[in-house]
């Protein structure tokens, strides 16, 4: 009898030994689920900010070619007797510039119109100063 309650002492302790582990090993496993589960929501959180992100350069990327695509035609047909003094480029292209005749203004503006680029290049000032003519241009797409 003393031999098999020894045993069973043994073995008892040896299953408490094991019950331990494994609570330890449970508690292990949902502290290893609990953080999974932020991780995947920072995850889902950055993919988020990613999309975000991705879509405002694609709208810088899709804006930068636009702009780039109006200052190509800006220059390329600008006489070489008028000069730029400014554009800006909001809902359309505001353009200021000089030109020793009102001539030349005005062929740049047919230039403007003709590359079929902007669907409207109006002249909204012109005015003779003492070196020629100083114009302004509201341009639209």
């Amino acid at each position: 009898i003393q031999n098999t309650a020894a045993d069973t002492a043994v073995v008892q302790d040896q299953l408490d030994t094991a019950n331990q582990i494994l609570k330890e090993k449970k508690a292990e496993k949902q502290l290893q689920t609990e953080e999974i589960a932020e991780l995947e929501k920072a995850v889902t959180e950055l993919e988020v900010t990613y999309n975000a992100f991705t879509t405002v350069l694609d709208s810088f990327d899709s804006n930068h070619a636009e702009v780039n695509g109006d200052l190509v035609v800006v220059i390329s047909t600008l006489p070489g007797t008028v000069n730029l003094t400014s554009i800006s480029h909001a809902t359309g292209l505001a353009i200021s510039g000089t030109a020793p005749s009102e001539e030349e203004v005005r062929a740049y503006a047919t230039a403007l119109r003709a590359s079929d680029r902007f669907s409207r290049v109006i002249v909204s000032n012109i005015i003779r100063t003492e070196g020629g003519m100083s114009f302004n241009f509201t341009i639209n797409k």
